[in-house]
C-alpha cells in the first residue's frame, strides 16, 4: 500500500502547542507527520469556563466577602438590602414639606403672643371689626382686619374680602361634633367633597394646632376657581364657643396662590385678636 504525504502548514501558536504536547507525551514525531494536540471530547474546540465550587462555609447564593472589607447590609437570602424606593423617597419628602407647612402655620397663629384687647394697639393698616349676631344664626365676634377689606354676610357666615387681591377671611360656627376640632375638620372635608365645593381639591394636611394656648384643628388645602386659577385655603376650628350656644367658631381664609402670603398674615392677626360676642 502506497503512502501519500501531504504538506501541512502549521501556525506558530499551533506549532508551539504541538511541540509542548509532543514533549509531554513522548519523543518528537518524525518530520512530515501531523501532530494534533489532545483536547477534551465534544468541546468543539471551544474553551469552557470552569464553574467555581462552593463549600459548606460558602453555600450557593451567598456573597463572599474579603477579610477586612466592610459588610453590606443583609437583605433577603443574604443579598444586600435594596435602598428605599422612589415612592418612599417621595413620601418622605412630602411628609417633610407638610411638617414645615404646619410648623409655619403654628408660628403664624401663636408666635405673636396673647390676644389683643379692644383698647390695645393694632399693627399699622389694621382696624377693629365687630360682627353682630344675626337672625340667620350668624355669630357675633370682634377681631382685627386690614383696613379697606369689605364685609358681607352670606347666611350664617360673615366674610371680609380684599377688593384688590380677592383674599377672603370668614367667620361662622362649626358643627358641634364630638371628638374635638380635628374630627370636625374631617367632617367639614367630607361634606365639601360630597357637595363638590372645591374643584381640583388637594388636601395638604389636617392636624391639631395651638391657638392662643388652646387646642384647635387646622385644615390646609388647595383648589381651583374659574378665573382665579389655583387657590390656597385654610380652615381653623377653634375651641372658642359662641355665648349661650356651645358651638365652636370656625375661621377660614382663601386667596389666589399669588396673594396667599398677604392673606395668611391677615388671617394670623385675625385669629390672634379674635373674641366672641353675644
Amino acid at each position: 500500500m502506497a503512502i501519500r504525504w501531504y504538506p501541512v502548514n502549521v501556525p506558530r501558536a499551533s506549532a508551539a502547542r504541538s511541540s509542548i504536547s509532543a514533549s509531554r507525551t513522548g519523543p518528537p514525531a518524525a518530520a512530515g507527520v501531523r501532530v494534533t494536540p489532545m483536547m477534551p471530547p465534544d468541546t468543539g474546540f471551544r474553551r469552557k469556563v470552569a464553574t467555581p465550587r462552593r463549600c459548606a462555609r460558602h453555600p450557593a447564593g451567598a456573597a463572599i466577602v474579603k477579610p477586612g472589607a466592610p459588610a453590606a447590609p443583609a437583605g433577603l437570602a443574604g443579598r444586600p438590602a435594596a435602598g428605599p424606593s422612589a415612592g418612599r423617597r417621595l413620601l418622605a419628602a412630602g411628609l417633610a414639606v407638610g411638617a414645615v407647612v404646619l410648623a409655619g402655620l403654628v408660628w403664624w397663629l401663636v408666635a405673636s403672643g396673647g390676644a389683643a384687647t379692644a383698647a390695645g394697639p393694632l399693627p399699622a393698616g389694621y382696624r377693629w371689626y365687630t360682627g353682630r349676631a344675626g337672625a340667620a344664626g350668624a355669630p357675633g365676634f370682634t377681631m382685627a382686619a386690614p383696613a379697606g377689606w369689605r364685609a358681607h354676610r352670606r347666611g350664617a357666615a360673615t366674610y371680609l374680602r380684599n377688593p384688590v387681591s380677592g383674599g377672603i377671611i370668614g367667620v361662622t360656627l362649626a358643627p358641634a361634633a364630638a371628638g374635638g376640632p380635628v374630627r370636625e375638620e374631617r367632617m367639614l372635608e367630607r361634606a365639601a367633597l360630597a357637595r363638590g365645593t372645591f374643584t381640583g381639591y388637594r388636601r395638604i394636611a389636617i392636624t391639631p394646632i395651638l391657638l392662643r394656648g388652646k387646642l384647635a384643628g387646622a385644615w390646609r388645602f388647595t383648589y381651583r376657581r374659574p378665573g382665579a386659577g389655583v387657590m390656597d385655603g385654610l380652615v381653623v376650628v377653634t375651641q372658642v364657643t359662641a355665648p349661650g350656644g356651645g358651638r365652636p367658631y370656625e375661621l377660614m381664609a382663601a386667596a389666589p396662590a399669588a396673594s396667599w402670603p398677604q392673606t395668611r398674615a391677615a388671617f394670623a392677626e385675625a385669629a390672634r385678636t379674635f373674641s366672641p360676642r353675644s
